[in-house]
């Protein structure tokens, strides 16, 4: 289990700096970057996809707590 929560760990926070990154780009930073549609297509895409493997991510850390089990 605990290799399991490690590699997850490492998981959500590459997950983290990759939504920091795109919040920046998307303007968090005060700088103005030029955002095109299919730029703006890729970026959704990014978001939905960190979502997806942080929801994931989630329920797999839930069920190996044994929480999940009862």
């Amino acid at each position: 289990m605990r290799l399991n929560v490690s590699r997850r760990s490492e998981t959500i926070t590459a997950a983290g700096f990759g939504l920091c990154a795109l919040a920046n780009l998307l303007g968090a930073d005060a700088s103005d970057h030029f955002v095109d549609h299919d730029l703006k297509y890729g970026l959704a895409n990014a978001v939905l996809a960190i979502g997806e493997l942080l929801k994931e991510t989630g329920a797999s850390l839930w069920e190996n707590s044994g929480e999940g089990r009862k």
